[in-house]
């Protein structure tokens, strides 16, 4: 009887005072067959003689979440043009399986702002201008799989920043700027007391559209480990001057019917962990951990066609990964530069079953020209809701 009382008395609030809170979300699943990395059907890793380690890739068939999140906003006029904003974004998981933000909330957008004709300014937990404004590029909806563009930056460095400031410019012309500052709230130290690493985060993010039109742009820095770990119980302390950075630009045409992107885009990130390493689908994994004197640099491109008729949009992606540079401190490989490329293409089909209600069917396969790396490919099929 309690929780009847409680649900009656929730629908008999007076309408305004929810009029400023707004429920909404996407709910997306999919079935995927195929090989890929992110596919837990590997091989186990076997040494060459060139002393790297290789996995061989196996087929198998998962039912997977497709970027489902949940989410509340709203807003508060404070006279004179300046309102309170407030947003709380939840990532779900709606196969029921764990993700490395275990029980954590608002692990997307979630902040509380001002907005008013200087623009917008939000603390919180905040997408770069690349997370939230760009990706154009990549409209796939794709869980583990490679049945969307999965090499690009887009799908493995842009990230949300926590304890992060951004301010988004109002829009003049047709252009907007933004900037987004992470703060460093984890310090570490060398035993003499020296500052170790720098884990501030910046990025900027400029962008222009006319008539259909685009062109964005965004850059990201941010710091890293400078300082090997057996050197910290020497008292010994890094520059603290080395940061991994990644920049992004995108443009084309979009006027509801053809739909046109292209990017390019270059990154250094040093200290990169095995896992980053598998998420750029890079299959030479070598032994050991990595050292914070390593680095990893590569050039990207990519091109994405659509065209809407009806219910039906199909589309065809292309994206290729070279100029790979792996340097390590290590003596005999100091600077390991790999002249093969990484490809990718991916087709699919997306057909509307309602405004709200979207079935998707896309085919994936990921190449590389690198000796004994596995081929990557995925079928995938799912549907999605947003509200």
């Amino acid at each position: 009887m309690k929780e009847k009382f409680t649900l009656l008395a929730l629908t008999l609030l007076p309408a305004a005072a929810m009029a400023d809170a707004t429920l909404y979300g996407k709910l997306a699943v999919g079935i995927e067959y195929g090989k890929a990395a992110g596919y837990s059907f590997q091989t186990d890793p076997k040494a060459t003689s060139d002393g790297l380690f290789y996995e061989q890739y196996k087929a198998g068939m998962l039912v997977g979440d497709n970027g489902s999140f949940i989410g509340f906003k709203g807003n508060e006029s404070l006279g004179n043009g300046l309102k309170a904003i407030w947003q709380v974004e939840q990532k779900l998981r709606l196969d029921g399986s764990a993700d490395g933000d275990g029980a954590k909330w608002a692990t997307r957008n979630s902040f509380v702002g001002l907005s008013g004709g200087f623009g917008t300014l939000r603390l919180g937990n905040l997408g770069t201008y690349l997370k939230d404004d760009m990706q154009k590029v990549d409209p796939w909806a794709y869980g583990d799989g490679v049945n969307g563009l999965s090499i690009l930056s887009t799908n493995w460095l842009d990230d949300y920043v926590r304890n992060a400031i951004r301010y988004d410019s109002p829009e003049l012309a047709g252009f907007k700027l933004t900037a987004l500052y992470g703060v460093d709230e984890v310090r570490h130290y060398a035993a003499a007391g020296t500052r170790r690493t720098n884990q501030n985060i910046s990025s900027l993010g400029l962008g222009f559209e006319h008539e259909g039109f685009f062109i964005d742009a965004g850059y990201v820095k941010f710091g890293s480990a400078d300082l090997e770990p057996s050197l910290e119980s020497e008292g010994m302390a890094g520059s603290g001057k080395k940061s991994s950075h990644y920049w992004r630009l995108e443009t084309g045409y979009d006027n509801g019917k053809l739909a046109l992107a292209l990017a390019y885009g270059q990154n250094k990130i040093y200290n990169p962990s095995e896992n980053l390493m598998k998420k750029f689908r890079d299959p030479q994994e070598r032994d050991g951990v990595f050292d914070p004197e390593n680095s990893l640099s590569t050039t990207e491109a990519a091109i994405t066609v659509a065209y809407t008729f009806g219910a039906f949009t199909p589309r065809i992606s292309y994206a290729r990964i070279w100029g790979i540079r792996d340097e390590m401190p290590n003596e005999e490989i100091k600077k390991s530069s790999i002249d093969e490329k990484i490809s990718q293409y991916v087709v699919g089909l997306d057909y509307a079953l309602s405004k709200r209600t979207l079935a998707h069917v896309s085919y994936g396969l990921v190449t590389s020209a690198m000796e004994k790396a596995s081929t990557e490919q995925t079928l995938g099929f799912g549907l999605t809701h947003s509200f």
